[in-house]
């Protein structure tokens, strides 16, 4: 962020003759975009704020930037009701239940309901986003296969890979029959690798 102040020559017009009779100075502050809207210039030019110079001091006022606003959390009922409303409602339960049952913690972030680990509920080792669109509604379904093997070490970072059909990319945005198929997957994935419960956190 830069302020620059431009002093120009004092102005006076051929009639003046001179900078003594001048009755008009022109002097700049420039701001960088962004930044200038929380700068204040004033001329000092009363009697007693005059400075030697024969050009008035500038007094520059930076106010301070506001607090970023509060970041918009959801619960995660209030993110089931995205997905009903863009019509994937029923994957999306799906999917929160099959996490729970693998005793796994399901919990909001933004838009989208996260799967953690039950230890360490700051860490994310799926999420899924519902979304609507021309085509239908869709879940955009991320997997962090190396937080996986991190919490669980019984398990194979390959095989997730394998297990998921990842093919060079951790996250899909998936609807209709595909989004059903990539469920069966995940279901089918944390049936065989993790004890089932009847619901957890």
């Amino acid at each position: 962020m830069v302020i620059l102040v431009y002093k120009s020559p004092t102005y006076y017009t051929a009639r003046q003759k001179c900078a003594a009779n001048a009755v008009r100075q022109l002097d700049y502050a420039f701001a960088s975009r962004g930044f200038h809207e929380r700068v204040k210039v004033r001329a000092l030019n009363d009697v007693e704020e005059w400075g030697p110079s024969d050009h008035c001091r500038l007094l520059i006022e930076v106010s301070p930037p506001e607090p970023p606003a509060p970041r918009r959390q959801l619960t995660v009922e209030a993110i089931r009701r995205r997905a009903v409303d863009a019509g994937v409602g029923r994957q999306f339960d799906r999917f929160l239940n099959m996490a729970r049952d693998a005793g796994l913690a399901v919990r909001p972030w933004a838009l989208s309901v996260t799967i953690a680990p039950p230890t360490k509920r700051n860490r994310s080792l799926m999420y899924a986003r519902p979304e609507s669109g021309d085509g239908g509604g869709r879940l955009h379904i991320w997997v962090a296969p190396g937080a996986l093997v991190e919490f669980f070490p019984h398990l194979d970072e390959r095989e997730i890979i394998d297990a998921l059909a990842l093919a060079g990319s951790d996250w899909e945005s998936v609807g209709g029959k595909e989004l059903d198929a990539t469920l069966d997957r995940i279901e089918r994935f944390l049936m065989e690798k993790f004890p089932q419960t009847d619901g957890g956190g």
